[in-house]
C-alpha cells in the first residue's frame, strides 16, 4: 500500500483464475486504487480511457519500494516511465484478445450504508411471544458495515464474536441451579450492544474523516498521517527487540 495526497494505491500477488490458456505458475496481481469523483459510472457506459487516464495522472509518477534504484530518486517522485505503477496501470489497459481473462478494471462505487439502531431484538416484543427478546443477534457487517477500503470488517466482526460470548459467559455465571434463558439472552443482547455500539461508531467516524481527506490532503497532513503510520509500523520491532 503506497499513500499519497489524494489517495492510495495498493498491489499484490494473487492466485490465477483457472482457465484453459494458464498454467499455474503463470504470475498474477491484483491491485486497487480510489479516488473521488462527482457521478457514479454506468457499467455499461464506462469510459476506460478516462480512467487510465485519471489513475496515470495520480500514480504514474509514484515511487514504490521495488523501482530501481530508489535511493537516486531522494526522496522525490518517481519519473521513470517503467516504474511499478504505471507499468501496472499500462498492463491494466491493454487488449487480451486470446485470454479468456479480461484485464480491464473493475469499477466499484463505495456506499455508506446508514447505521442501525440496534443489533439485536432485545428492546423488541413479540405479542406472541415476549420471551423472544435477545434470541436475534447481528454480528459484523451485518450489523455494521465497514466500509471497504478501511480494513477492520473482519477484526470488528472478531471482537463482536469474543464480546457476546464473554458477556453471556458472565451472564451465565450469575444464574443458580434454575437458570433463566430468556433473561440471559436479553442481557447479553442488551450489554452487548452498550459495550459494542460506542467503539464501532468511533471507527466508523474516524473511516468517514479518512475518506474526506482522501479528497486531497495538504503537505502537512500527509506528513502527519505518514509519521504516525511509521512508528505504528516500527512499534512493534522496537518493542520486540528490547523483550
Amino acid at each position: 500500500m503506497t499513500f499519497g495526497n489524494n489517495g492510495f494505491f495498493g498491489y499484490s500477488l494473487c492466485s490465477p483464475f483457472p482457465s484453459s490458456d494458464t498454467s499455474p505458475s503463470e504470475p498474477f496481481i491484483q491491485w486497487w486504487s480510489i479516488y473521488e469523483i462527482d457521478t457514479i459510472p454506468d457499467k455499461k457506459t464506462i469510459d476506460y480511457d478516462d480512467i487510465k487516464a485519471q489513475l496515470l495522472s495520480r500514480h504514474a509518477k509514484w515511487l514504490s519500494p521495488y523501482d530501481d534504484s530508489p535511493k537516486s530518486t531522494m526522496g522525490k517522485e518517481q519519473t521513470d516511465a517503467q516504474g511499478v505503477f504505471r507499468t501496472i496501470i499500462e498492463l491494466s489497459f491493454e487488449e487480451t484478445p486470446s485470454s479468456s481473462i479480461s484485464r480491464k478494471p473493475i469499477v466499484l462505487p463505495r456506499f455508506v450504508t446508514p447505521r442501525l439502531p440496534s443489533w439485536s431484538n432485545a428492546t423488541y416484543t413479540d405479542p406472541a411471544n415476549p420471551k423472544n427478546k435477545g434470541r436475534i443477534i447481528l454480528l459484523g457487517d451485518a450489523a455494521h458495515t465497514m466500509p471497504p477500503d478501511v480494513g477492520q470488517g473482519v477484526s470488528c466482526a472478531a471482537e463482536d464474536s469474543v464480546a457476546y460470548a464473554l458477556l453471556l459467559k458472565h451472564f451465565l455465571s450469575q444464574q443458580g441451579d434454575n437458570t433463566d434463558i430468556p433473561l440471559v439472552l436479553r442481557r447479553t443482547a442488551e450489554a452487548y450492544e452498550l459495550v459494542r455500539q460506542p467503539r464501532i461508531h468511533r471507527i466508523l467516524d474516524q473511516a468517514k474523516y479518512n475518506a474526506s481527506a482522501k479528497k486531497e490532503m495538504t503537505s502537512f497532513s500527509s506528513w502527519l498521517r505518514d509519521s504516525v503510520m511509521w512508528t505504528l509500523c516500527k512499534s512493534p520491532s522496537y518493542l520486540e527487540s528490547l523483550s
